[in-house]
């Protein structure tokens, strides 16, 4: 990112930002319906309206925190844990950027 100017730079950053989230919040909604856990998933529109309100989202773009790469982890984890032992393993050593949110 250091290559490109500043304002592209920031565009390019909250971009994949929003793509993170939105997957990981999808991936999350759809591992709750397969484990019976929630009957229904709510529709995309919901969740971005609910994610929106959310204070430490509007933090984490005010300030571009890199507080999406464990969250994308985390959720790839419990995505694939019971199919990819491997993959949902590597999943969890993305989401150890930040170790204090994967260890106990």
């Amino acid at each position: 990112f250091a290559l490109f100017p500043f304002p592209v730079s920031l565009a390019l950053w909250t971009s994949i930002t929003v793509i993170a989230l939105v997957t990981s919040v999808k991936g999350g909604v759809a591992c709750l319906v397969e484990e019976n856990l929630i009957t229904k998933a709510p529709r995309l529109s919901q969740l971005i309206f609910f994610l929106c309100l959310f204070p430490p989202l509007i933090r984490l773009f005010l300030l571009s925190q890199s507080a999406f790469i464990p969250l994308v982890g985390i959720t790839l984890f419990f995505v694939l844990f019971r199919k990819r032992d491997f993959w949902a393993g590597a999943a969890l050593a993305v989401a150890s950027v930040k170790p204090h949110y994967v260890l106990p």
